[in-house]
């Protein structure tokens, strides 16, 4: 993912322009928050998978780990979804562009 790509920014903006929608340009500023949440979530990962692997740890179970690995990947599809939604990643001529759950949601 390399960002931003001039020609294809300027397009987008110019198209949203035509049906008046006000459209932030993609920056550098978008990136730095996908990976620094990126990041974030891969130290939940492995704090998942440790809680999970040391579920029997009295503490631990009265957390109800199964309940918080179920919410933490609810987390990751709301991530993923908002990260496509709200326009910080470019889909188009990437492998997510054939993918039907970013049409439907």
């Amino acid at each position: 993912m390399v960002f931003p790509n001039v020609i294809l920014e300027q397009q987008r903006m110019e198209a949203a322009a035509s049906y008046n929608i006000p459209l932030d340009p993609r920056t550098r500023g978008d990136l730095a928050v996908i990976v620094l949440l990126s990041v974030v979530y891969g130290i939940d990962l492995f704090a998942i998978v440790f809680m999970l692997w040391n579920r029997k740890y009295p503490p631990i179970k009265a957390k109800g780990p199964v309940l918080m690995a179920c919410l933490f990947v609810c987390s990751v599809f709301w991530f993923i979804g908002d990260v496509q939604i709200n326009g910080h990643a470019p889909l188009a001529n990437s492998v997510f562009t054939s993918c039907r759950g970013f049409g439907i949601w």
